[in-house]
C-alpha cells in the first residue's frame, strides 16, 4: 500500500518507457546538433526499406556504367553455375547486414583503427579475390576428379566395375567414380572411412572378385583413395569457406551503394530507422560529450531497471 501511495503521488518521479523509445527522446534532443531533419519520423519495416532502396539501385544502372557491367557479371556468374539470373534475391539477403550491429560495430573498429576502406569499399578489390577464390575451387575439383579419372583406369586395367566393390554406388567404388568426380560430392562417409582403414571395407566376404580387388588396391587403388581422403581432409574446410564466399561476394560489391541509396532514401522521405538511433548514439557519446548529453536530456534518473535484459543489443548496452 505505501509503494503504490508513493508511486501515485510522485507520478513524474516514475518513469517507464521501451529502451528504443528512451534513445528516440534522447535522439530527438539532439537533433540540431546532429543536423537531423525536422519532423523526422521512425521507420520500422526494415525489409520494406530494403526493398525500396533495392529498386532504387537498379532504376539508376543506366547512369552508372561500371556498376551496371560489375552487375552483369553477377548474373553471367549465377547462371553460369545454374542458379538463375535473379540477383535480386542475394542483394536483399545481405543487404540485410546494414540494418544489424554487428556490421556497424566492425565499421566504427576500423574507422577508430585508422583504416577507412574495408573490402566492400572497391570492386577491384573484390574481383582479384574472386580469382583467388576460383583459383581454390577449381584446384581442389580439379585434383578429385583426377583421382576419379585414375581411379577408373585401374578398375579397367583389372576388368572391374563400380558394382563389384562393396555397397556399390554408396561404397568406396562410387565414392571414388560417382561422388568426387561426377557429383562433386565429398562427405567422407563411414563406408569410405572404413575403406580407407581396412581392405575389408571394398569387398563382402561373398564377393567372386575378392582376388581381383586385391590386386587392384596394390596396383594403385587404395593409393589413390588415400591421397583422395587425406585431401578432403586437410583441404576442404579451404573448398567450402571459398565456395559460401563466392555466393556472397558479388553482393558485397554493391553493399557501399545500397547504403548510399539508403541515406538518399532517409533524406527524401524525412525517415530515419530504429537501427540508426542507436548508431548515431553511440557515434556521439563519448566521455567528453557525457556532461552535455545529460544536461540535453534534461531528467534526473536515480535507479534504472531494465526489464527483459537479454534482449537488450550490444549498443543499447553501450549507450
Amino acid at each position: 500500500k505505501a509503494t503504490l501511495q508513493a508511486i501515485l503521488h510522485n507520478y513524474s518521479d516514475f518513469s517507464i518507457s521501451t529502451i528504443d523509445s528512451f534513445f528516440n527522446k534522447v535522439l530527438r534532443s539532439f537533433s540540431k546538433e546532429l543536423k537531423l531533419q525536422i519532423g523526422y519520423d521512425i521507420e520500422l519495416d526494415q525489409n520494406e526499406v530494403l526493398k525500396e532502396i533495392t529498386e532504387m539501385l537498379f532504376k539508376d544502372l543506366s547512369k552508372d556504367e561500371e556498376l551496371r557491367k560489375y552487375i552483369e557479371d553477377f548474373i553471367m556468374m549465377k547462371i553460369s553455375e545454374d542458379k538463375g539470373w535473379d540477383i535480386e534475391r542475394d542483394i536483399m539477403k545481405l543487404g540485410e547486414e546494414i540494418f544489424k550491429e554487428r556490421y556497424w560495430e566492425k565499421k566504427f573498429q576500423i574507422e577508430e583503427s585508422g583504416f577507412h576502406q574495408e573490402i566492400s569499399d572497391s570492386r577491384e578489390k573484390i574481383k582479384i579475390l574472386l580469382n583467388d577464390i576460383n583459383n581454390i575451387i577449381n584446384h581442389f575439383e580439379a585434383y578429385l576428379n583426377k583421382i576419379g579419372d585414375d581411379a577408373e583406369r585401374v578398375m579397367k586395367q583389372f576388368k572391374l566395375e563400380v558394382d563389384d566393390f562393396a555397397n556399390k554406388e554408396k561404397g568406396v567404388g562410387g565414392f571414388l567414380i560417382y561422388k568426387i568426380r561426377n557429383k562433386k560430392d565429398y562427405e567422407l562417409k563411414t563406408l569410405v572411412l572404413k575403406a580407407y582403414d581396412s581392405s575389408d571395407g571394398w569387398y563382402t566376404k561373398t564377393s567372386k572378385k575378392k582376388e581381383l580387388i586385391s590386386k587392384a588396391l596394390d596396383g594403385g587403388l587404395y593409393e589413390l583413395l588415400k591421397n583422395a581422403v587425406e585431401y578432403i581432409r586437410n583441404e576442404s574446410i579451404k573448398y567450402y569457406s571459398a565456395k559460401e564466399l563466392k555466393n556472397t561476394l558479388y553482393t558485397l560489391g554493391i553493399f557501399e551503394d545500397l547504403i548510399l541509396k539508403l541515406n538518399e532514401y532517409r533524406k527524401a522521405n524525412k525517415r530515419i530507422l530504429q537501427s540508426d538511433v542507436n548508431n548515431i548514439l553511440q557515434s556521439l557519446i563519448s566521455t567528453d560529450n557525457s556532461p552535455f548529453i545529460y544536461e540535453k536530456i534534461g531528467s534526473n534518473f536515480k535507479n534504472i531497471l531494465i526489464d527483459e535484459f537479454q534482449d537488450t543489443s550490444t549498443f543499447q548496452w553501450k549507450n
